[in-house]
């Protein structure tokens, strides 16, 4: 294990109508990948890192549209997981590119599925 670090995550999205905001707050851990049975000898490379998250997810979103008599507000909490694969440029700063999950309860949202995906890409810094 390289690391272990605290992700907080922060999305939100506006249409016409509907304004909604996503906040992950997860904790992750970094493994160097080796070579090894699980990912085998192509993934090697003394550069390349492998990042898992789990945590929480709260979820705000409001809808504004026309046709409603007032603004539909709904709010809920769920779980959120991530991975990414990061590649270090040097001892202090790599490049990772990833996605997460987050599960919550479509009833409570405005969203049409349980489950929402996000791609992730960013850069890291290691003290």
């Amino acid at each position: 294990m390289e690391a272990v670090y605290a992700n907080i995550g922060y999305s939100s999205f506006d249409e016409l109508y509907i304004d909604e905001k996503i906040k992950t707050y997860r904790l992750g851990v970094q493994f160097p990948l080796e070579k090894s049975p699980m990912f085998g000898p192509l993934a090697y490379s003394p550069n390349l890192s492998l990042q898992l998250e789990a945590g929480l997810v709260e979820y705000e979103g409001t809808n504004y549209a026309w046709w409603h008599e007032k603004e539909d507000y709904r709010s809920t909490n769920g779980v959120s997981i991530a991975a990414a694969w990061v590649n270090n440029f040097s001892d202090n700063m790599a490049f990772m590119i990833g996605g997460e999950m987050n599960y919550l309860d479509r009833n409570k949202t405005h969203l049409p599925y349980n489950v929402s995906f996000m791609l992730n890409t960013g850069v890291v810094f290691q003290f």
